[in-house]
């Protein structure tokens, strides 16, 4: 009984990201490079938007009425949706690329100092 406990915590790991801490802890934070928490930012943007992304889709899919919707169907799917957008942005080589491409515009003018043309 142990084993199979250990064995999923081990797969069930918490996500990436701010793991219930705010923006202003997040840049109070000395251990964290300055590219690091450019691109953890970027990446939780990319959430956001997958999300509003995947309510969209969703909204456009008309109700079939052939099963009838449960009070708490429009909560479990807004919280379903906010976990695929999360998982979608945070595995590793996933999401749509939103967030590299924040993350090397970003960095680069933090570092360079200029606008890159």
């Amino acid at each position: 009984m142990d084993l199979i406990v250990t064995r999923m915590t081990e797969a069930v790991k918490p996500m990436e990201g701010f793991a219930g801490q705010g923006l202003l802890s997040l840049s109070g934070n000395k251990k964290m490079a300055d590219a690091d928490k450019v691109k953890m930012l970027a990446k939780e943007f990319e959430s956001v938007f997958l999300n509003q992304v995947l309510k969209t889709m969703r909204s456009t899919v008309g109700e079939s009425g052939l099963i009838k919707k449960g009070p708490g169907e429009e909560l479990f799917t807004s919280m379903l949706d906010e976990e695929t957008s999360r998982n979608m942005a945070f595995t590793p080589g996933g999401g749509m690329g939103l967030a590299d491409q924040l993350t090397a515009q970003l960095v680069g003018r933090t570092i360079t100092g200029a606008d890159p043309k």
